[in-house]
């Protein structure tokens, strides 16, 4: 029973770890006052892009036409390193 809990407990501080890594970096746009797309763990702003629900051109024109007048925009990456 306590190796499972041990077990149980590790993994969940493994993952809990994984998931601070991958999100340690969402603020980053948002402490320089810059418009982003909203990330999500793992896969950033590139959700529509992995899950293949765009296509890579559409995608970048939509985020321009949606800040086209203030000419920036952020964006978080697939988080692999």
């Amino acid at each position: 029973m306590v190796a499972i809990l041990l077990t149980l407990g590790l993994l969940a501080s493994i993952v809990a770890l994984f998931l601070y890594y991958s999100t340690s970096t969402f603020s980053h746009w948002k402490d320089k006052g810059v418009p982003f797309v909203k990330p999500y763990p793992l896969v950033g702003s590139m959700w529509p892009l992995v899950s293949m629900q765009v296509h890579i051109g559409e995608y970048f024109e939509r985020l321009y036409k949606k800040v086209k007048s203030q000419g920036l925009y952020g964006y978080f990456q697939v988080t692999i390193d």
